[in-house]
């Protein structure tokens, strides 16, 4: 005894594995991309100065840090490095936030100058002392406006102003 299946029995999960087929699941490309290239990052965050004294800058970083509300932590002036801290209340909503930067400056000795890289980045502090994490929030403007200080600070310096 055979058993028949009615042609139309076939057609509904025949019709059901098309439709499923035709409907590809894709990932957008802005989850795949970053929102800056590493170049754009590092014109963003560093900038050549027109000076031979690294004293002179690192001296300047750390008074425009200060003047900015930064905390200094540490001051490396072999290594070129300084660190600030900043209580970011009022900038995040978020349990114990701060924000961190970093600056290191590196003389360019085959052109002159100093290159001076700058690295801010939001520390947020869960309720669990256990989980801290760093983030870059902090967008290009900042970038902008610490660096236009900076170049402003150092002219006056150099120019005994």
């Amino acid at each position: 005894m055979m058993f028949k299946v009615p042609p139309f029995v076939l057609l509904i999960p025949l019709s059901a594995v098309a439709a499923l087929s035709g409907c590809q699941q894709t990932t957008p490309t802005a989850a795949l991309t970053t929102a800056m290239t590493a170049s754009e990052t590092r014109q963003m965050t560093g900038r050549r100065f027109d000076i031979n004294d690294e004293r002179a800058v690192l001296t300047s970083i750390v008074q425009l840090l200060q003047d900015l509300g930064y905390k200094v932590g540490e001051t490396d002036v072999k290594a070129g490095l300084v660190t600030g801290t900043k209580g970011a209340e009022e900038v995040v909503t978020y349990y114990g936030s701060i924000i961190r930067v970093t600056v290191t400056t590196t003389p360019i000795r085959d052109k002159g100058g100093i290159q001076v890289r700058a690295t801010f980045q939001d520390i947020v502090q869960a309720r669990d002392p256990r989980y801290t994490y760093a983030r870059s929030t902090v967008g290009p403007e900042v970038y902008q406006q610490f660096f236009d200080r900076l170049a402003q600070s150092l002219f006056l310096e150099a120019h005994d102003i």
